[in-house]
């Protein structure tokens, strides 16, 4: 029947959270992610005029301008460093510097990714806390447990990595001196790392900011990937944190709000968005 669904509309219907990825408009680097959930929403609306002419008439219809936004529901509402970044540059982020603290030894199990980013898991020893790093955190030793002591910037690295909840990520490399195994279990030991007291946003006043670009990234009920790009978009500076009760078991959000652009570097009619459905 017309009106019926069948497994290939069925198919189209989106079941999973999306992810939402973006970065610094025009920039190659990697995409920063934040989890959100299905209260996303994503509108596009053009305007179209006719081109008319006092001897001929109506000669033909154009799009004279176009709209974009984007809307969704952040979890995590105190997420800082998420919000200023996305903002690019409307509010003003300022860490300030804790002190050394002791931290506990971390291990990274048998079967590692080799040259894949690893988060480095700052657990304060006393409370049992996970912190984040003032800059590159302090080590006493890398160590494998058949290859013994790792060499930095040999055996492995150490890299700033957004996706860290500490800022910063091991990569330990299986060709360097020591030939450490992707088999091997490797210990952490921490050399009381200076962590980072407490990071202030703050807003207000005039001032320029900058775009950024990105996609949200889901699966279709088939389990198929889809994405939606955008390629210009501003935070729209509008910020609504809400605050639950000790009576509902409402979860507080951060909704989100960014207004899409034309980007005029890219060709006529790939200018604002472009949907993805991927086959398996």
């Amino acid at each position: 029947m017309a009106n019926s669904f069948l497994e290939t509309d069925v198919n189209q219907i989106l079941n999973n959270p999306g992810i939402f990825n973006f970065r610094a408009y025009g920039s190659s680097g990697t995409y920063i992610k934040s989890v959100f959930t299905n209260a996303a929403s994503f509108s596009y609306t053009p305007d179209v005029f006719e081109q008319e002419f006092d001897d001929t008439g109506v000669a033909f219809d154009a799009i004279g301008k176009e709209n974009g936004e984007i809307s969704f529901a952040f979890g995590k509402v105190f997420d800082l460093d998420f919000m200023s970044s996305l903002a690019g540059g409307l509010f003003t982020k300022t860490t300030t510097a804790g002190s050394a603290t002791a931290c506990d030894d971390q291990i990274i199990a048998a079967g590692w990714t080799n040259k894949a980013p690893m988060p480095f898991e700052l657990i304060v020893t006393s409370s049992g806390v996970s912190v984040q790093a003032n800059g590159e955190p302090a080590l006493t030793s890398v160590t494998g447990d058949s290859s013994g002591t790792l060499t930095v910037n040999d055996d492995y690295s150490i890299i700033p990595d957004s996706n860290s909840f500490s800022g910063y990520s091991i990569v330990l490399n299986s060709a360097g001196t020591a030939s450490v195994a992707t088999t091997e279990e490797i210990t952490i030991e921490y050399n009381s790392p200076v962590i980072v007291a407490d990071v202030e946003m703050s807003g207000g006043g005039l001032k320029n900011y900058n775009a950024i670009e990105g996609y949200f990234d889901t699966n279709l009920k088939d389990g198929s990937p889809a994405q939606i790009y955008f390629y210009k978009g501003y935070f729209n500076g509008n910020l609504n944190t809400g605050f639950g009760s000790a009576s509902t078991p409402d979860a507080s959000v951060t909704d989100v709000v960014i207004s899409l652009k034309l980007d005029a570097t890219r060709t006529e009619g790939l200018q604002m968005f472009s949907f993805k459905k991927q086959t398996l």
